[in-house]
């Protein structure tokens, strides 16, 4: 196969456990999808095996993905430790501090996500001064999920380990920590139903399907229950995801992890069960108003 060779650069960022590894490289599967660009991806992290980066490392044959490993410092990554959530989850946060000064700008990406239509627009965006990009969350705040940083001018950030450790003693999240970290005035807000849409809100919210989702959606974030999971109420936007997956060395585990837990896994049957009781509960309702107005009738 005669990989193209793009003279555009996209630089990636993710930050992955050994775990998160598949995820990773099916969202990495749908980037040259959508983009003809030289993609320079960072996977900052803390116990990859071997073998776990020459699986990514492996893109590079079959697109035009260089992949480039960044163990994260133990002074760094033991900051975190306290933490509810994974570690990974808050290494974005030392992106301008861990990786080349090269750099002029990267985008961060959550591993739980897809791109399903051109990231150009945001990557080329004008900054305008401001020093990062991001969106919010559904109560409008910021969001950390989707990043577009503007390197040079966050280089100067104060020591990292020792800030992180006074905002987790706080009991801060990733979010939280960011929205601490940069004032709102020097961020660019994005549109978060182009830039990160949640799927779940997506197909119960928005009544969106795979085959309507709209031409600006950009990115889509596998938020709360995976395509991955077996076990919980899946829709017809997870199959956007698995056809990615499909073409990973990773589908015949993703495959029978999924659907082990739809045959293990008890939370679908309990919510039927409850749907069930719910509907016997009503109907003995309805049943007892009928019958009131049989009499009164």
């Amino acid at each position: 196969m005669e990989i193209p060779m793009n003279t555009f650069s996209m630089n990636i960022a993710i930050t992955i456990s050994h775990a998160y590894v598949p995820y990773a490289y099916t969202l990495l599967l749908s980037l040259p999808a959508h983009d003809s660009a030289k993609f320079q991806v960072y996977v900052l992290h803390r116990d990859l095996t071997d073998e776990d980066c020459n699986v990514l490392s492996s893109l590079s044959k079959l697109y035009d993905i260089h992949v480039h490993f960044i163990c994260v410092p133990v002074s760094f990554s033991e900051a975190f430790t306290d933490t509810s959530a994974p570690a990974e989850t808050c290494f974005r946060l030392c992106l301008p501090a861990l990786l080349p000064d090269t750099l002029d700008r990267i985008l961060y990406l959550e591993a739980d996500m897809i791109a399903t239509a051109s990231l150009m627009p945001l990557y080329t965006l004008d900054f305008a001064g401001k020093k990062a990009a991001c969106t919010t969350d559904a109560s409008g705040n910021i969001s950390a999920s989707v990043l577009l940083l503007n390197l040079p001018l966050l280089h100067d950030t104060p020591d990292y380990p020792s800030v992180f450790r006074h905002a987790l003693a706080d009991s801060f999240d990733v979010h939280n920590i960011f929205r601490t970290s940069i004032c709102r005035e020097d961020l660019l807000l994005l549109d978060s139903l182009e830039y990160n849409l949640s799927a779940t809100a997506a197909f119960s919210q928005y009544g969106l399907h795979a085959a309507t989702l709209p031409d600006n959606v950009r990115l889509l974030h596998y938020t709360g229950e995976k395509p991955w999971h077996g076990d919980h109420l899946h829709n017809d936007l997870e199959s956007l995801w698995w056809n990615y997956a499909k073409k990973s060395p990773y589908y015949p585990a993703l495959l029978e992890q999924t659907i082990k837990g739809m045959i293990l896994g008890t939370n679908v049957i309990t919510y039927i069960s409850n749907i069930q009781k719910e509907h016997r509960q009503l109907t003995a309702i309805v049943d007892q108003y009928q019958t009131l107005l049989e009499k009164l009738s």
